[in-house]
């Protein structure tokens, strides 16, 4: 029936068919032992990973999974994932699982979590959907990791940003970037309420300038030019602006100093601006009260040292050697006025012997 051609023939058929197979269960142990390698790393990562069906229920967990929420594989599979997050955050993780589609299958979102201790910690979670040829979800692989810390130094870091606009508010004080290169700057809040400017405003060293008081622009511009960008000195320096928004003259004490890369050229320059205004009023009206004191007691008059008075009829002798009397030297030399008078000693003296004359007691 076979000839020998064809015995040859279905021979090298049955030997490459052996090849075949020899090279499919070579191929099937291979992807057998990359599964188990696959599945030690997964064990092994520190990182949160769990499969779940589009229903919550988990099918697949790892150590790391096990061993943070202080349960074992049995424990967790099975169950529902939503079981480990508060209720009021179920509806928005189930709404952004729903959200991933075949061209949008991937999302990472953030959400709260009990800690085995009935802590509440913060997650964050990157979730993968696989679909089926209708581009129905199957299944869902999600990675995790703990971020508790994190957000509370985010929290942290938001509360000092709100003193510190608070304290810039009551100190009346705003803060600064200038990019030397780009020759650009960044103000907050409060520094654009003392500019009278918002975050649409050109903020260049040029609308810096414009900003400053003509009668003091060119003091500021030179004061900025050689102090600070030529000789990389610090800023410091008290001028006037005008309010671009409402016109108001204002007082201001600016501040700034360099920071520098790593060969010494000057990058930036971080620094404050102050409004002085009431300061200066301040400094004006107790200048100005100063100024009227002074010139009070520069009209004032006052008798000092020694005076020379004649013993007899107690005229006194003036700078020139001549005598006067006393009223006249005293009107002289103050501001004193005399009214006349007479006492009963010398009343009695003078007129103690006439008729109509009545001695008092």
């Amino acid at each position: 029936m076979f000839d020998g051609r064809n015995r040859e023939k279905l021979k090298k058929c049955v030997q490459q068919l052996k090849k075949t197979e020899s090279a499919l269960v070579q191929c099937e142990n291979e992807m057998r032992e990359s599964r188990e390698q696959f599945s030690v790393i997964l064990q092994n990562l520190p990182v949160l990973i769990c499969s779940y069906l589009p229903s919550g229920e988990i099918i697949f967990v790892n150590k790391a999974y096990c061993d943070y929420f202080n349960k074992t594989v049995d424990e967790l599979t099975g169950s529902l994932f939503l079981s480990l997050i508060p209720e009021a955050d179920c509806e928005k993780v189930m709404r952004n699982i729903s959200s991933l589609t075949p061209r949008s299958p991937t999302q990472t979102h953030e959400h709260r979590a009990f800690a085995p201790d009935g802590r509440i910690r913060w997650h964050q979670w990157t979730n993968r959907a696989l679909f089926d040829d209708q581009g129905r979800a199957i299944r869902f692989e999600s990675t995790g990791q703990d971020i508790t810390r994190r957000k509370q130094a985010e929290a942290a870091l938001k509360k000092s940003e709100k003193r510190l606009i608070e304290a810039q508010k009551l100190a009346k004080t705003g803060h600064y970037v200038l990019d030397i290169k780009a020759g650009r700057w960044e103000s907050s809040p409060e520094l654009n309420k003392i500019f009278g400017i918002d975050e649409d405003f050109k903020k260049d060293i040029e609308s810096w300038i414009q900003l400053v008081h003509p009668d003091d622009r060119k003091d500021v511009q030179d004061y900025f030019r050689d102090e600070a960008l030529t000789h990389l000195n610090k800023f410091d320096k008290r001028y006037r602006i005008v309010d671009a928004n409402t016109g108001q003259e204002k007082w201001v004490h600016g501040i700034g100093e360099f920071t520098y890369d790593d060969n010494n050229t000057p990058v930036e320059m971080l620094g404050t601006i102050q409004d002085i205004t009431s300061r200066v009023n301040r400094e004006k009206e107790r200048d100005k009260l100063i100024k009227d004191l002074r010139d009070a007691l520069e009209k004032v008059k006052v008798l000092s040292g020694l005076i020379p008075i004649c013993s007899n009829c107690k005229k006194i002798r003036d700078d020139q050697g001549y005598w006067n009397n006393i009223e006249t030297y005293i009107q002289n030399h103050s501001d004193a006025l005399f009214s006349h008078s007479i006492c009963s000693e010398c009343a009695d003296a003078l007129y103690g012997r006439e008729a109509w004359y009545f001695k008092g007691e």
